[in-house]
């Protein structure tokens, strides 16, 4: 009952509502916006999108017809980067900064370089026996040795 109070379905399928909200999301992009036009709660909106993108069953389907949808128009990521550079050379003609901006910005979003940056680190043995020493210590303890690192120009 709550599950559909909220618009999930608890045999695994994609309610309408959640159906509605993939094929507005996977057009624009935008995940609170497609939130509100599926029917959720104005107020509701934005943290029912953070919590439907999370679903697996949900970002997948997104993703299936955002596929569906290059397909359909027959287009590539290739051609819309080469479609907003052109845009952005006649920007630059023009002498309007902004829609140049403008394009750096969804090109950039295009080329994933707004997502976080995941890095790996190894720790060597003593490495991992000083991560185990200030796992052990208080907040107290590790403010004080900060403290007294920063007086001594370590941090």
């Amino acid at each position: 009952m709550i599950a559909e109070q909220y618009g999930f379905d608890e045999g695994g399928r994609l309610t309408a509502r959640q159906e509605k909200f993939v094929e507005h999301c996977a057009l624009s992009g935008n995940a609170t916006e497609a939130a509100r036009l599926a029917g959720y709660a104005e107020k509701s909106a934005k943290v029912m999108a953070c919590r439907l993108t999370k679903d697996n069953r949900i970002a997948a389907r997104i993703a299936s017809r955002r596929a569906e949808n290059a397909a359909k128009f027959e287009i590539t990521k290739g051609e819309v980067i080469a479609g907003i550079l052109s845009a952005i050379e006649m920007a630059r003609e023009q002498q309007n900064p902004m829609a140049m901006i403008s394009g750096l910005v969804q090109i950039a979003k295009l080329c994933g370089f707004y997502e976080p940056e995941v890095r790996r680190i190894e720790l060597s043995g003593s490495a991992e026996r000083l991560q185990a020493k200030f796992a052990a210590m208080s907040d107290n303890e590790l403010l004080e040795l900060a403290a007294r690192s920063s007086h001594r120009g370590l941090i």
